[in-house]
């Protein structure tokens, strides 16, 4: 996550409920986190990664 400290927010969505929520970014970093509705779901790949796209 290039940019990015580990306390800046990350802005997600819920896709259980939709509901959108921020968590710092060394929350989401661990790959789980839960939305305030009480909803757990997996967050990799939905960070951005580092932008290297060689090969697409």
């Amino acid at each position: 996550m290039l940019g990015r400290t580990d306390d800046e927010p990350v802005e997600l969505e819920c896709p259980e409920c939709g509901t959108v929520f921020k968590v710092p970014a060394k929350v989401a970093e661990k790959g789980k986190v839960r939305c305030p509705r009480g909803h757990e779901f997996a967050v990799m790949g939905m960070l951005g990664g580092d932008g290297d796209r060689r090969g697409s």
